[in-house]
């Protein structure tokens, strides 16, 4: 977008469409009870994420896809590989009592615990003082219209 003047303005729209437009980064997601996390994520042909790593101490945003559909857009300051965990836990129903993440919940409420056909985009980026990434999520829900991330109504 640009101001009267014509210079470029950022605003939290043009830097969602530019995430989306240019992930390069989409994982499927596996369970596994036996790793710190919960789970390891994997590239279609098997390529595994470092998955002692992964995206934890990584700031940025994520969705959540199943079967090509955006189900979830998500963001973290801190630790994208732990808000990950805590969607996998609590779609396979093991969250701790001081865990949760609503859109695991509502997950398991449409499909179970089952997994299959999930996938995750990660978006690093740094968390700015100027466009945090609250703003930019919202643009990214926005754009995508993921299910999970719409208000139940009463």
């Amino acid at each position: 977008m640009r101001d009267l003047f014509g210079k470029f303005i950022v605003t939290p729209a043009t830097i969602a469409e530019e995430l989306i437009n240019s992930y390069k980064d989409e994982f499927e997601i596996e369970a596994r009870p036996n790793t710190k996390q919960g789970f390891i994520l994997y590239t279609g042909n098997g390529v595994l994420k470092d998955d002692k790593k992964g995206y934890h101490n990584v700031s940025g945003l994520y969705s959540i896809h199943k079967d090509g559909k955006c189900l979830y857009v998500g963001k973290s300051d801190s630790s994208i590989g732990s808000r990950i965990s805590r969607f996998v836990k609590e779609v396979q129903g093991k969250s701790r009592f001081d865990e949760k993440h609503p859109a695991g919940k509502k997950y398991r409420s449409y499909w179970g615990s089952d997994l299959s056909g999930v996938t995750v985009r990660v978006y690093p980026c740094t968390r700015q003082d100027l466009i945090r990434h609250n703003k930019i999520e919202n643009s990214m829900i926005s754009i995508l219209n993921p299910v999970l991330n719409r208000k139940k109504r009463s």
